[in-house]
Order: C-alpha cells, then structure tokens, then sequence
C-alpha cells in the first residue's frame, strides 16, 4: 500500500493516477470541499491542504491502466 497525505502518513491506501482529469459539476465539487478528516464526537477538522509532495518509492511499484 501507498501512504496517507496527513499524519500519521500509514501506509494503508491505493493511490489511482488518471491519465485524464474527470470533470465534476460545482455540486460535486462543493460536497467534495464539505469532507472532514474527523468522525461525529471530534472537533470538525475540514480536509483542506491535503497534498504533500512526491515521495521515494522504497521498493513500491506504480502501476498503470495506460502506457506511461
């Protein structure tokens, strides 16, 4: 597995790169910036800034469904 962009940054996800961008609508887009990084009882914590930059390999494999 891959690893969070925020801390506790766990390898524990898989990442999908498109070769092509997907459009949303405005809807989306807002109920997409309405996420929060927090459950029900915590402080609501919007996910904002969720990015971090490229990081090495250390033996992970990247795949694709197009030729690179």
């Amino acid at each position: 597995p891959d690893s969070l962009t925020t801390p506790p940054l766990s390898e524990s996800v898989t990442w999908i790169v498109l070769r092509e961008p997907i459009c949303i609508s405005e809807r989306q887009m807002g109920k997409f910036r309405s996420l929060l990084f927090t459950s029900e009882d915590d402080e609501r914590i919007h996910m904002v800034n969720n990015f971090r930059p490229p990081q090495p390999l250390k033996g992970r494999v990247v795949k694709a469904s197009f030729r690179a």
